[in-house]
């Protein structure tokens, strides 16, 4: 949907003549009151005013924090806000938006305001920003495009999006982003997923279920390694993805590549990506959390089959015992698998430190 078309969503525009600020309320498309160089501080709110027009845009200002009571300035009939390059810090959202757009300002936080009513907005963009939380999305149940490209998010959690249903488009590119935290098994409806100019050293999607997604975009991390196993169960039905300006190890780029084919996903970085790292030891290191997974489900597959066959035989004492022998080495394998996190973690300190006395040396000639 274009821009043009999500300002001009929301019928029963008041009269652009009706402006109770000492301000140009003018634009050349129907239903839009455009408000430039406007300065929106606490003086303007208990005067029992309200901000022009169903549709409202602010733009170049100065509206330093719009917050429960300049939110209360807002029409009931506003469906569509935007606030652009107007400095603001603090933002409070009203239920009854529905387009809300506030890029290019300074955000650092955005709040919901306690109404008791449901949340109508479906699309927000807050590019360009200062934000380092996302908590407040929870809330924003009919939620279909997220747009936070260029803030300052360093950990993305997963469990922020669980109540968003309809969410289709996910934008969290140039942001710094260093970690993924998804705890427990989640559905996602996501269909378009971008990451792109982050600091992404590991993209664990184990506990994803975004049988939607199409796109992915993971350009210019610092990914060495993709484990395919968890991308082809996270993303199903992934036709397209983006992964190129990475330092990718070698063989498990190969790994990625021969993957993507095996798919049938459309590569369009292929001819663009270059690896790295060519050292068979750190390859496989990078290997071993695939290797865990696959052990894992295959465990998992034969405890089902061994529970099965307690209920057949439950007096089977032996059965019984096979069963916990099975749990002991699910333990004993995630043991492992942080061992080896470990393991790669000093493999890529040590291999820091010996580029270092390389370039050391290269110094005494």
């Amino acid at each position: 949907m274009q821009l043009r078309d999500l300002l001009t969503l929301s019928v029963g525009f008041i009269n652009p003549n009706e402006v109770l600020w000492e301000l140009q309320c003018s634009t050349g498309w129907l239903n839009i009151c455009e408000l430039k160089y406007a300065t929106l501080t606490d003086d303007v709110t208990g005067q029992g005013l309200l901000l022009p027009a169903t549709n409202l845009r602010m733009t170049d200002g100065w509206i330093p924090e719009f917050d429960t009571k300049m939110a209360q300035l807002l029409r009931p009939e506003t469906h569509t806000l935007v606030i652009l390059n107007c400095y603001v810090r603090l933002f409070v959202i009203r239920e009854m938006l529905r387009v809300l757009i506030l890029d290019g300002n300074r955000v650092e936080k955005i709040d919901i305001f306690e109404s008791g009513s449901l949340f109508e907005i479906q699309f927000l963009s807050a590019e360009n920003n200062q934000l380092t939380d996302l908590s407040f999305v929870t809330r924003l149940g009919k939620l279909e495009s997220l747009g936070v490209n260029g803030n300052k998010l360093e950990v993305l959690k997963m469990h922020w999006f669980k109540n968003l249903r309809n969410l289709n488009i996910l934008n969290l590119s140039s942001n710094k982003i260093k970690t993924i935290e998804s705890a427990q098994m989640q559905s996602l409806p996501i269909e378009h997923l971008l990451l792109e100019h982050n600091l992404l050293t590991e993209f664990n999607t184990k506990h994803w279920q975004a049988h939607n997604l199409s796109y992915l975009s993971l350009e210019h991390n610092q990914l060495q390694s993709i484990n395919t196993l968890q991308l082809s169960r996270s993303f199903p039905a992934l036709s397209s993805i983006d992964y190129d300006d990475n330092p990718w190890n070698c063989g498990r780029l190969e790994s990625l590549q021969f993957n993507l084919k095996t798919n049938m996903v459309k590569n369009y970085s292929q001819s663009l990506v270059q690896c790295k790292d060519n050292e068979s030891v750190h390859t496989i290191s990078l290997k071993m959390p695939e290797l865990i997974d696959k052990s894992e489900e295959k465990l998992n597959n034969l405890e089902r089959t061994v529970g099965q066959l307690i209920e057949v035989h439950a007096e089977s004492r032996k059965i019984s015992a096979i069963q916990r022998k099975f749990s002991k080495m699910q333990i004993l394998l995630l043991q492992i698998g942080e061992g080896v996190s470990k393991l790669q973690k000093k493999y890529d300190l040590l291999r820091a430190s010996v580029d270092w006395f390389d370039f050391y040396d290269k110094l005494n000639y």
